[in-house]
């Protein structure tokens, strides 16, 4: 799957021969465990919608910087499924994806460490976006690879943490 998720980063149209030649199998090989593309584009988006499942962190931040990968594999897949995919299963699988992060942002902002103001689907695309192209740059390799960790809590920090709690 990881192989698939590579290709499709590279090129959201990739046949599954790409794939398969990707992950240094043959196609009838890939054929064999996923009948169709669709199929095996579904289920790498489950396999990472799975990963933003499994996350314990409760808190917004440390939520974000264990989830930005596979945040950003959701996203590039999500366009692949678009094309395969009816659009309800689609919506499913979005949504899905971003309950976790919605439900965190939602709890912050009833302990009042989130501005009222700003909704949890607002804040949810927002930080989506930034793990996305975080997820990109890192996938560029070089500096940016060692530095979107850290550059990213610094900007979580920065954007999340400055919202006071109310005082007693």
């Amino acid at each position: 799957m990881a192989a698939a998720v590579q290709c499709l980063r590279g090129h959201p149209g990739a046949s599954v021969s790409e794939i398969a030649k990707t992950a240094g199998v043959g196609r009838m090989t890939l054929i064999g465990h996923f009948r169709t593309r669709a199929d095996l584009v579904e289920a790498c988006t489950l396999d990472r919608v799975a990963k933003l499942e499994r996350i314990q962190e409760t808190e917004v931040i440390p939520y974000l910087l264990e989830a930005w990968k596979p945040l950003g594999d959701v996203h590039i897949l999500l366009k692949a499924a678009a094309v395969e995919l009816p659009e309800e299963q689609c919506e499913h699988l979005r949504q899905r994806a971003n309950a976790p992060l919605q439900e965190r942002l939602r709890e912050a902002k009833q302990r009042g460490t989130l501005p009222e103001s700003l909704t949890e689907t607002w804040l949810a695309i927002v930080l989506q976006v930034m793990s996305v192209e975080a997820k990109d740059l890192a996938c560029c390799g070089g500096e940016c690879e060692c530095q979107a960790p850290s550059q990213l809590e610094a900007t979580l920090e920065q954007l999340l943490s400055n919202h006071e709690a109310p005082r007693s």
